[in-house]
């Protein structure tokens, strides 16, 4: 039947580099992989170019890969795909006994976007000259001096 989540409405359909309006996908972040700088600028790729929504598919996807089978995500870690899936990826967050226990994946992902509300709180504008390095959504600065460097600069222009 129909979603009752508005974010997975408006993404329905759309595959995760149609856009800009709209993005769908996974935030793809494993601690000591490329993907992790792929997560970490994904706030400032949406701000960039304008993306106004992120849904990312699998939050807690704590089950076996197209099962409704339970698997254990704190030793089982692609839902039983590997190597299709990567370790990780199928969830942000790990079952807890009192609410979900974030991963370094989810803790990245956050910095990314607290660096998307800082961009649009200092009116920093997707046309803006900071953000010309963004060529494309795929193709963006991967030197995590770049990226401290630019957050500095932010920084400053907030004091």
């Amino acid at each position: 039947g129909p979603s009752r989540c508005p974010a997975t409405r408006r993404c329905r359909g759309r595959s995760r580099t149609d856009g800009p309006e709209y993005r769908t996908g996974w935030a793809g972040c494993p601690p000591a992989s490329p993907g992790r700088r792929w997560c970490r600028t994904l706030g400032w790729r949406c701000r960039r170019f304008g993306v106004r929504g992120f849904l990312h598919w699998g939050y807690n996807y704590w089950q076996l890969r197209g099962q409704r089978k339970f698997c254990d995500p704190f030793t089982e870690l692609a839902a039983g795909s590997w190597p299709g899936w990567a370790y990780g990826d199928c969830f942000l967050v790990y079952p807890g006994t009192d609410g979900p226990i974030d991963s370094i994946r989810w803790e990245i992902f956050a910095e990314s976007f607290q660096d998307y509300a800082l961009l649009q709180t200092l009116g920093v504008e997707p046309g803006d000259s900071m953000l010309e390095v963004f060529e494309d959504f795929n193709r963006f600065p991967k030197n995590i001096e770049w990226l401290r460097a630019a957050r500095r600069d932010l920084l400053r222009k907030a004091k």
